[in-house]
């Protein structure tokens, strides 16, 4: 069974999430951005079923990747996100997608998954299998990295642009 996920304004919005940092802090892209908004979203329907925030991660990917397979590259990252899970044995810590104030916020887990994207992106395979150990903690990481991988793949077909 995969391990919770955590949303810490879903207790306090004043609440202290260790290495926290804001969006600004790491210069994302708007497509870095776009696919954190997005898994926060899936995030979010795992921890809190009943919010089906699924729908909103679909959605968002129709405005956020018009016309460029927005059904595809979203469950591709389910797909990551899933295999994610499946990894990790501890609570992931995320930043509520609904939260002006929280979703401004990059928690280490986030981080950690958005740097796997990132590294793929960038051909760094050595830092990419660092932020997936980091993220699955220690336990296996090919599903992971595989998932991300095709994700990352998907994201840069020249008939997506």
């Amino acid at each position: 069974m995969a391990p919770p996920m955590n949303n810490p304004h879903a207790h306090s919005p004043d609440l202290a999430v260790p290495k926290a940092v804001t969006v600004q802090d790491l210069a994302y892209g708007a497509e870095d951005l776009m696919v954190l908004r997005i898994a926060r979203h899936f995030f979010q329907s795992f921890a809190h079923p009943e919010s089906q925030d699924w729908l909103m991660a679909f959605r968002l990917a129709e405005t956020g990747f018009p016309g460029r397979e927005d059904a595809a590259i979203s469950v591709a990252l389910l797909r990551g996100v899933q295999a994610l899970r499946c990894a990790r044995r501890s609570t992931f810590v995320y930043f509520n997608p609904r939260c002006p104030g929280c979703s401004l916020k990059v928690s280490d887990c986030e981080r950690q998954f958005i740097g796997t994207l990132r590294a793929l992106r960038n051909g760094w395979t050595s830092a990419a299998h660092v932020h997936a150990m980091l993220i699955c903690e220690g336990n296996e990481t090919a599903p992971f990295l595989d998932a991300m991988s095709k994700l990352e793949a998907m994201m840069r077909r020249p008939d997506r642009l």
